[in-house]
C-alpha cells in the first residue's frame, strides 16, 4: 500500500514523464539528471527489455540521456539513486506489458521458445503473488534458467506465498 508521500511523487513523476535526481560526481560537485519513463513503443518493440537483460548500465543511460561512459563518472551512492529512480518509474509498467501480452498470447520478441515457456511460467507465478513480494529482479528470459537460478526462483515465490520473506 503506498503512501501519500509516494502517491503524490507518483502523479508527479507521471505529470513530469519522469523525476530529477541530483547525483554526485567523482570530481566534486553534483549534476541534475532526469530520469525518463520509458515510453510505450520502448517497452512493446523490447528495447527496455534488451537493455535490462544485456546491460543495467545502458539502460540507466538510456533512461537519463546520457552515454554509458558518463555514468563511471558518478559516486556509487549516486548509480544507487539513478538505478533505483530508474526501476521505480519503469519495472512495474514493463513488467504489466510483459503479462499483458503473454496473456494475450502474443511472444515477447526478445526471447526465444523455450524462454517463452519459461516466461510464461514465472509470470503465472507472479500473477498470484503480492506485488510487494514479487522479486525486482526477473531472470534472464533469453535462455534457460540455470538450475541454481530455478532454485533460488522457487525458493523466493514459495517463500512469499507463504508469507516469509
Amino acid at each position: 500500500m503506498s503512501t501519500d508521500l509516494e502517491a503524490a511523487q507518483q502523479a508527479k513523476d507521471t505529470l513530469l514523464g519522469g523525476r530529477t535526481v541530483t547525483v554526485d560526481l567523482k570530481k566534486g560537485g553534483t549534476e541534475d539528471v532526469f530520469v525518463r519513463e520509458a515510453t510505450v513503443r520502448e517497452v512493446i518493440d523490447d528495447t527496455y527489455f534488451n537493455l535490462l537483460r544485456e546491460d543495467p548500465m545502458k539502460l540507466v543511460a538510456f533512461m537519463c540521456g546520457k552515454p554509458p561512459a558518463w555514468l563511471e563518472s558518478i559516486s556509487r551512492a549516486s548509480w544507487a539513486k539513478l538505478r533505483q529512480t530508474e526501476e521505480d518509474l519503469n519495472f512495474d509498467f514493463a513488467l504489466g506489458e510483459m503479462k499483458a501480452a503473454l496473456a494475450r498470447g502474443q511472444k515477447m520478441k526478445v526471447i526465444d521458445d523455450e524462454a517463452d515457456r519459461q516466461a510464461r511460467r514465472v509470470l503465472a507465478l507472479l500473477s498470484v503473488m503480492p506485488s510487494q513480494s514479487a522479486p525486482k529482479q526477473l531472470p534472464d528470459l533469453s535462455r534457460p534458467l540455470e538450475p541454481a537460478e530455478a532454485m533460488r526462483l522457487r525458493k523466493q515465490l514459495a517463500g512469499s506465498s507463504s508469507g516469509q520473506k
